[in-house]
Parts: C-alpha cells; structure tokens; sequence
C-alpha cells in the first residue's frame, strides 16, 4: 500500500515511472476489480485498470465506503488511468 505522496512531477516519476518508459502500461498498469459496481457515465464498471503500486489503495477505499454502508452515495467514478497530456500542455504529461 501506497503510504507516500508525491510531490510534484519529479517525485511521481521517481515513483511510478515515466510514461516515456518503453511498455511503460504493461509494466505498470493492472487490472482488478472493484469492490462494488461503479458507474463511468451510464456504462456499469466492475473492474479498473491502474498503477500496480496504487491499486491497494483505491481498493482500500472502496472497501471503507462500501462496508460503511455508503456505496449508494459513491457510484459514479472517471477512470483510474489515462495517458495523455495535461490539457492545453502536450509536452506535460497529467499525474491524475
């Protein structure tokens, strides 16, 4: 599990990668499946995709909303992982 955030660009590619690394989503990026059905829009979303040293704790997350009895306020989710550039910035790679 995830217990240190980085701190700007340098400390997230010192961490995860860089998107410039070769295969960098077959060597970082997994799949498993979500504690409880989410929504991306109307399609309904039982598994994610995300970096290998996050997954835990979106999983964790999830865990404590769903067992706190609050899934039904939590059902809506925009995706884990997408590689692209920050907007308006192609040369920047988004952290999100």
């Amino acid at each position: 599990m995830l217990t240190h955030t980085p701190a700007g660009l340098d400390e997230v590619i010192d961490l995860f990668g860089s998107l410039d690394t070769p295969h960098f989503e077959s060597r970082y990026i997994e799949p498993f499946t979500l504690p409880y059905p989410l929504f991306y829009g109307t399609a309904k979303v039982t598994r994610a995709r995300g970096h290998y040293l996050a997954i835990e704790n979106f999983q964790h997350a999830l865990e404590g909303i769903r067992d706190a009895g609050l899934a039904s306020q939590v059902q809506h989710y925009g995706g884990i992982y997408a590689a692209r550039p920050i907007r308006g910035q192609t040369a920047h790679p988004s952290t999100h």
